[in-house]
C-alpha cells in the first residue's frame, strides 16, 4: 500500500499490513477509498469510535458507496504475523431505501471488527514487534479503509505511540 500521501502529517506507525488478495478476484467496479480525520488531523481513534464519538469526524454524516451489490461488506485485515483476518458487516441502512450507513457508523463496524480481531489473537503467543500484545487497542486509528475486491475492504490502521 501507497501512504506517500499521508506521511507528512501522521503521528505514529502505520501498521505494516499486506494487501489482501481474495483468491479468484475478477475484475470489479472500483470505489474511492474513504479517508477518515477527526477535525484537525488524520484518523480516527478506534477507542473513541468505540465509545461513540462520532462528532470528532466531521463529515460523519456522509455516506460513502462501498457497494452496489449487496447489503453487507467483508472488512479485511492483514496483520503482520497473523492469518488473514475477515467478518462481514451492515453496508446500508435496515430501510426500504437502503442507503450506504454513514462515515461515522463505518468506523464503529470496523472500530468493533479490529476489538474482535484483537479478542481472538490477544493471547496466541506470537511475539514479534506488531504482536498484538504490545499494541495497545487504544492507540491505534483508522485513517483510511481502502477496496481489495468486490464487497471487500481494508482498513489502513496507524499506531500512535
Amino acid at each position: 500500500m501507497n501512504y506517500a500521501h499521508f506521511e507528512a502529517d501522521l503521528h505514529g506507525t502505520i501498521v505494516p499490513q499486506a494487501v489482501c488478495t481474495p483468491s479468484g478476484s475478477a475484475p470489479y467496479p472500483k470505489f474511492d477509498n474513504i479517508m477518515f480525520k477527526e477535525v484537525h488531523r488524520f484518523g480516527i481513534n478506534l477507542q473513541a469510535a468505540l465509545n461513540g464519538y462520532s462528532h470528532l469526524i466531521p463529515d460523519g454524516d456522509t455516506r460513502p458507496t462501498t457497494t452496489t451489490t449487496s447489503t453487507k461488506i467483508k472488512i479485511r485485515i492483514q496483520w503482520p504475523g497473523y492469518p488473514e483476518f475477515w467478518k462481514d458487516i451492515n453496508a446500508k441502512e435496515h430501510t426500504r431505501a437502503g442507503d450506504p450507513i454513514p462515515k461515522w457508523k463505518l468506523a464503529l463496524c470496523v472500530a468493533q471488527v479490529v476489538a474482535s480481531f484483537y479478542s481472538k489473537f490477544m493471547c496466541s503467543g506470537y511475539i514479534g514487534d506488531w504482536a498484538v500484545e504490545r499494541i495497545p487497542f487504544q492507540s491505534l486509528k483508522l485513517l483510511e479503509l481502502r477496496q481489495v475486491s468486490t464487497g471487500s475492504w481494508q482498513p489502513v490502521l496507524v499506531y500512535e505511540h
